[in-house]
């Protein structure tokens, strides 16, 4: 009835959120429909930086996410820390939106201001149906964050036996090292990840303390 009456449908609170904004998270897809009938910008941000596809894609609610890029969303907007709406739906993992992103032009290798790519977000919720439809569209399986931890170093952190496993079989360097020199098997094993200590050995990865307790011994 507001609307009809000529409301701003595009009104803001003090965190320039608009009626679109909090449809869009709540999934409420009758309410997104009609404010975008009656004019509502779907490319509008937050003070955050968040437009409203960010909102739909972070919790999951891809109906909606599909009525917006139908309707011109932009689904590569990077908000204030660098996420785009595969970022959150990576991160979340709602992987119908992300198939859905992916299927529209999402940029697969996208980084935010922390250098982390969607499969970062994949490999570190341990979700290994996102990280092989990411892989599957040929995101880059060990490109570095700005510390230099690969997609395969923050699962094996994590302990996700499953991904590291998929980033192996995609070829990830296994003895990649971070900006402070720690290998996946370093991260693994002082995370107590013994499964995955176990199978990056049987993948050959370098044993550098095994080798310098042989050293040791040898002294």
């Amino acid at each position: 009835m507001l609307l009809q009456f000529k409301a701003d449908v595009d009104v803001m609170d003090a965190r320039r959120w608009t009626p679109l904004h909090l449809a869009c998270q709540e999934g409420k897809l009758e309410v997104v429909n009609t404010l975008i009938q009656y004019g509502a910008g779907v490319n509008i941000l937050t003070l955050e930086g968040l437009a409203p596809v960010q909102k739909a894609s972070n919790s999951g609610h891809v109906e909606v996410v599909k009525k917006l890029v139908e309707k011109g969303a932009c689904v590569n907007n990077k908000d204030m820390n660098g996420n785009t709406p595969l970022h959150a739906a990576c991160g979340n993992c709602h992987a119908d939106v992300v198939q859905f992103l992916l299927e529209n032009e999402a940029f697969v290798d996208a980084q935010n201001g922390r250098g982390c790519t969607p499969l970062h977000m994949a490999s570190g919720r341990g979700n290994t149906a996102i990280v092989t439809m990411l892989l599957d569209q040929k995101a880059q399986v060990e490109k570095p964050e700005n510390a230099l931890w690969s997609p395969l170093h923050v699962a094996c952190k994590e302990g996700h036996l499953d991904v590291v496993e998929k980033l192996l079989h995609f070829k990830a360097t296994i003895d990649l090292k971070t900006e402070d020199s720690l290998t996946a098997l370093q991260l693994a094993r002082s995370n107590g990840r013994t499964e995955v200590v176990e199978l990056l050995l049987q993948h050959g990865a370098e044993d550098n303390e095994k080798n310098r307790a042989v050293e040791a011994l040898l002294d």
